[in-house]
């Protein structure tokens, strides 16, 4: 079935975020979820703020994806009795989450994959370069990635 595509803003504007954690609470209980996998640390914080300590279900699942040390304030949102699991994108970062003191039973190494046979390496470039206007003859190199100040 499906599952609709909900956004919540988490602002720090108090009025903004109580309305959307309000929303976010009645959300979580009418879509009756299992699990729900929270990617990043401003939703891993909304998450734990607005859903109740007593929490049984779902089960939070936090992810952390960058070798930066665990702070004080990190490490005690990981920690919440209510976060089941911290996946970790590999064991680098699993090692400096368990070193910053998140609880070694519930970190988890989890590598990201990609099924190789989805690409196709020798794919005809010309159609693609003629639409951006780039010379058939130049050579372009791509990348997918995240370029921020980290």
């Amino acid at each position: 079935h499906d599952i609709p595509c909900v956004a919540f803003r988490m602002e720090k504007f108090i009025a903004t975020v109580m309305g959307d954690r309000r929303r976010f609470v009645r959300f979580v209980q009418q879509q009756n979820f299992d699990i729900i996998h929270l990617h990043k640390p401003r939703a891993l914080r909304f998450a734990l703020q607005s859903l109740s300590p007593e929490l049984k279900k779902p089960v939070l699942v936090a992810q952390r994806g960058n070798c930066y040390p665990v702070d004080e304030y990190s490490r005690d949102l990981l920690n919440d009795p209510r976060i089941k699991a911290v996946v970790c994108v590999a064991e680098e970062v699993k090692r400096i989450t368990i070193e910053g003191g998140v609880t070694p039973e519930k970190v988890h190494a989890i590598y990201g994959g990609v099924h190789p046979e989805e690409f196709v390496p020798n794919i005809d470039p010309l159609p693609v370069k003629r639409e951006l206007g780039i010379p058939d003859s130049a050579p372009v190199v791509g990348i997918v990635a995240k370029f921020d100040g980290k």
